[in-house]
């Protein structure tokens, strides 16, 4: 639309441009430009405000070039020709059509490699054709991402994952479902310096990623040894950067905590950014918070306990008012694959701290209380002592510790309140703690009375 001279012009000027041409309105998706008496500016046209500079540049733009009906002048000695009002649109166009081609001359040739073969860029794969390795498909990361693929209309033979044993029911239910169950070894067993053992996982590992296009890591805490873990994170990234498909990696990290066993995660993070570098491979890296799900069961360690008086009694060595950050286990998988779908980061290799919500001993049992209230809860802080009972002075004192990086990580309320938001930027359907205890508390609290 606009004057027929000033449409005239922009259709004959940009119809020069190598791969333009006239779209009518209704195909354009990203946003428009808009000439209004002193100058041009970009309003997308999209369910939120981003100008179009922050678009991934090797995405395929579509423009919608107009001279608005309320272009006015604002005196006789200022009136606006429309071919001024053409030339500013063109100037505009250019501008950020040389953002992109800029952008997308300064790829490395590795990347443009990894480019699909129908000339996509390596984010813009068709879905139909773009196939996912997920790690942990069996457990609540890795389950809760495939779950997000499968939602978006991602093709069940698309998503492969690797588990132990193909005969457990989690990886029955996963075949069940059209999604391809391999099975072998993601864990280092024994001492990590046996090479057999670290051949057999690096072979798994190169059979789950054979041929895909995105990927989804983790790697299982091993609280005995960070060194361990840390092996097997290199050797994870090594592998990875070996499979020419691969274009997109998201890892399920954590932040430098300064406790040598719980920073391996974050010495992972360290190597696979080393590993991946001039590869051409996107990677995000999430630094997850405090599990929901821990707050009532961690491993065979029950948190309630049911007492003599038939009240629910929960038990942290955390004081009642302190709050840490969390989220639940789920919700992380669930914007893992998010990622991988969407893509919503801008940045090259970010690492994002995905929180759920801030919570205290007291907010959780004020919350139980509210969705089961015909439970009764009360609370008591565990001690040191019981703490060294239960699994021996070492392994106590890092609990203690861990506890109070957490509490550290996240005194400055206001600053963790803005990365909830990030969070749910990410992905908006993140839980807080009351949508994750209405949704899951009442079946642990089954669990734990079969105790």
């Amino acid at each position: 639309p606009g004057t027929r001279s000033s449409t005239w012009y922009i259709k004959e000027k940009l119809g020069q441009i190598p791969g333009t041409r006239l779209a009518s309105s209704r195909e354009c998706r990203v946003g428009y430009l808009s000439a209004h008496n002193t100058g041009c500016w970009c309003t997308p046209n999209w369910p939120f405000l981003v100008p179009p500079l922050l678009y991934d540049p090797l995405s395929p733009h579509c423009f919608y070039i107009t001279s608005r009906q309320t272009l006015r002048p604002r005196s006789k000695d200022r009136l606006l020709d429309s071919r001024v009002v053409g030339v500013k649109c063109i100037v505009a166009f250019l501008s950020l059509l040389s953002v992109s081609t800029l952008s997308a001359m300064s790829m490395s040739v590795s990347q443009q490699s990894r480019s699909n073969a129908d000339g996509l860029g390596p984010f813009q794969s068709d879905r139909s054709s773009t196939k996912y390795a997920i790690m942990g498909g069996t457990g609540m990361q890795g389950g809760a991402a495939i779950d997000y693929l499968l939602s978006t209309g991602v093709i069940p033979s698309n998503i492969r994952t690797l588990t132990r044993s193909a005969k457990a029911p989690a990886a029955k239910r996963l075949a069940e479902r059209g999604v391809i169950v391999l099975e072998g070894k993601q864990d280092i067993a024994g001492d990590f310096r046996n090479q057999r053992a670290v051949e057999d996982v690096k072979s798994s590992f190169e059979r789950l990623f054979e041929g895909v296009d995105c990927i989804f890591a983790i790697t299982f805490t091993q609280y005995d040894s960070s060194v361990k873990e840390l092996r097997l994170g290199e050797l994870l990234f090594e592998v990875i950067a070996a499979s020419p498909a691969v274009k997109q990696v998201v890892f399920s990290g954590g932040e430098r905590t300064g406790i040598h066993l719980l920073d391996a995660k974050a010495d992972i993070e360290k190597t696979g950014r080393r590993i991946l570098q001039n590869t051409g491979i996107r990677c995000e890296f999430l630094h997850t918070s405090f599990f929901m799900e821990n707050v009532l069961i961690k491993g065979q360690h029950k948190r309630f306990t049911k007492l003599q008086d038939g009240k629910y009694e929960l038990s942290l060595p955390l004081p009642y008012d302190r709050k840490i950050a969390m989220i639940s286990a789920r919700d992380i998988g669930a914007c893992a694959g998010r990622i991988l779908v969407k893509r919503p980061f801008l940045d090259a290799s970010p690492a994002v701290n995905i929180i759920g919500d801030l919570v205290s001993p007291h907010i959780f049992l004020d919350v139980m209380r509210e969705v089961l209230p015909e439970y009764d809860f009360t609370y008591r802080q565990t001690k040191f002592e019981e703490l060294t009972t239960v699994m021996g002075e070492d392994q106590a004192n890092l609990v203690n510790q861990m506890y109070e990086v957490y509490y550290k990580q996240n005194s400055d309320e206001a600053r963790t309140r803005k990365q909830i938001e990030a969070t749910r930027q990410i992905h908006p359907k993140i839980r807080d703690i009351k949508a994750w205890i209405e949704t899951y508390a009442k079946g642990y609290i089954g669990a734990v009375t079969q105790y």
